[in-house]
């Protein structure tokens, strides 16, 4: 066989082993027009059939034209027979039946994943974060201001990660439904990992993947409406994120603004972008990973835009002291000036857990507006003997109604972030600082800063 130059061949030479090698089943969608359509037909008809125009492409400008009579031009032959059905002979009902095939063997595979990942173990997210963070001295962030800039950009990313990942599926459902990426699960991994920032968001989402998988397969969704959705609550989303006081507010949070778009989107629309906001990808906003802590949106929302703030540098601030504790124990409160704080000293004579010391200080008075993603936050210290003790923050509304949040116990400095579940008047806010203790105590902790965000 003798090799022949590429560049006297005066148009393109198909690779024979490239066309052995690609699959036979009609797995690809175009659109064409009637005029591609036909001019693609009339070439079907002869020009294809030229043995001259396949061959192995060589190094250099050469390639062995494939011969008549050889297992090369069988598979020219077929490729040939190819060709044409797909554009003579192929019509809708075929192509439908295609679809349907496919989409069987893609459930079926979904199927499969789901029972893999149930017998590995991968299809448990893990434990949703109770927003307890430590700032300081020797921690990730030594101080709030560093924390919350971190937050804020984690917030952008969940939802540059969400948005993108939405817009990826609109672009490319289709192919993803007739398996051109190859299994649904497997597309959706490939697919929503790049839609993210920088590839953390849905790469976590593998205990989730079949669930999103089902939704895909069996629900008629409108990804246009979703991203419009999204694109009109962007502010309020990224807002609502970085207020969230722990990972399940979070995820609540984004679904109530997503719901007060414009643009309607549907349950099951919801239930989609629900399954996208894994505990993983929630938990970063209060465990920063390395990879987001310095993400940078294209499209950045500012977050902590303070609605009101009392830092107690000169005074206590009109706050008050209230003693909440159960007899024996007992609480006392006064503004420090060498701290710039309130000190809330808490004690108990170690006679059971039942009784609980509990110092609050209270505001009244208030005429403050919030929404949903606004938040009530106090910043503290450590506590003095360094044994966990409880927060609080309990909040009134003009209307009378109450909202109450209990953090975690802990004995490190910190913040505690109560989110805001509705659209209302803050008349008055109370901060709490309890423990139930069996054993004697007498201990305090600092209140360094409350605010309104």
């Amino acid at each position: 066989m003798a090799k022949r130059l590429l560049s006297r061949v005066g148009g393109f030479v198909h690779d024979i082993n490239t066309v052995a090698a690609l699959s036979d089943i009609p797995n690809n969608i175009r659109l064409l027009s009637d005029r591609s359509l036909y001019i693609l037909q009339n070439l079907s008809t002869e020009d294809i059939t030229f043995l001259s125009r396949y061959g192995e492409i060589l190094t250099g400008d050469w390639y062995l034209p494939v011969l008549a009579g050889t297992p090369e031009a069988s598979e020219v032959n077929d490729a040939i027979d190819l060709v044409r059905r797909d554009l003579n002979s192929m019509g809708v009902e075929e192509l439908l039946e295609c679809i349907c095939e496919n989409l069987q063997e893609i459930a079926a595979t979904a199927a499969e994943e789901a029972e893999r990942q149930a017998a590995e173990g991968t299809t448990s997210d893990v434990p949703p974060s109770d927003g307890e963070i430590s700032v300081g001295p020797g921690e990730k962030f030594e101080t709030q201001e560093e924390y919350y800039n971190a937050k804020c950009n984690v917030a952008n990313g969940i939802f540059d990660t969400v948005l993108g990942s939405v817009d990826w599926l609109d672009s490319n459902v289709t192919a993803v439904l007739i398996g051109a990426f190859g299994a649904v699960t497997s597309a959706l991994i490939f697919g929503l990992v790049l839609s993210g920032p920088v590839g953390w968001g849905i790469i976590l989402a593998e205990a989730t993947i079949g669930a999103l998988s089902a939704i895909i397969i069996n629900e008629v969704l409108n990804f246009d409406d979703i991203s419009d959705a999204l694109g009109e609550q962007h502010t309020e989303i990224v807002t609502a994120l970085y207020n969230a006081g722990n990972a399940l507010q979070a995820r609540e949070n984004f679904i109530i603004e997503l719901d007060n778009a414009a643009t309607s989107t549907t349950a099951i629309e919801q239930d989609l972008v629900s399954l996208m906001l894994t505990n993983s990808v929630l938990n970063e906003l209060f465990d920063v990973g390395e990879t987001v802590v310095s993400y940078e949106s294209p499209d950045p929302v500012v977050c902590g835009a303070v609605v009101q703030k009392w830092s107690f540098v000169a005074s206590g601030e009109s706050w008050t002291f209230r003693d909440d504790s159960d007899s024996p124990y007992s609480a006392a409160g006064v503004w420090n000036a060498s701290e710039e704080a309130w000190r809330m000293t808490i004690v108990g004579p170690g006679t059971g857990t039942g009784p609980r010391a509990e110092g609050r200080i209270f505001l009244t008075g208030l005429a403050l507006a919030v929404d949903i993603g606004n938040s009530v936050q106090f910043d503290h210290s450590a506590t003095e003997d360094s044994v966990q003790s409880g927060r609080n923050i309990k909040v009134v509304y003009s209307d009378a109604s109450e909202q109450y949040f209990v953090a975690p116990s802990t004995s490190g400095p910190g913040t505690v972030v109560m989110s805001i579940d509705r659209s209302e008047t803050i008349e008055e806010i109370e901060i709490g600082i309890g423990r139930n203790w069996s054993h004697a105590f007498n201990t305090y902790r600092d209140i360094n800063e409350v605010r309104v965000v």
